[in-house]
């Protein structure tokens, strides 16, 4: 399942009755929260049906790989 950044861009704190829902859409968990982003994981078009408002911005979570510290030396096959 896929999850989703969706970050309130409007002034003051996001409206809890959108944030409720999306609570209450099926298929949505939402996973982490703070004043004016969620964390959440479901389909898409769920949890876009559940902002119909300009002032919400929602984009695919992206994972990145932590690049190695130190270079390491690799040894030849014998």
């Amino acid at each position: 399942m896929a999850r989703f950044i969706v970050r309130y861009r409007g002034k003051g704190a996001k409206p809890e009755g959108a944030v409720q829902r999306l609570r209450e859409a099926a298929g949505v968990h939402v996973i982490d929260e703070t004043r004016r982003m969620l964390l959440v994981e479901g389909p898409e078009e769920v949890i876009r049906s559940a902002f119909g408002d300009d002032d919400w911005v929602i984009e695919a979570e992206q994972v990145y790989r932590i690049p190695e510290p130190r270079p390491s030396i690799k040894r030849r096959p014998d």
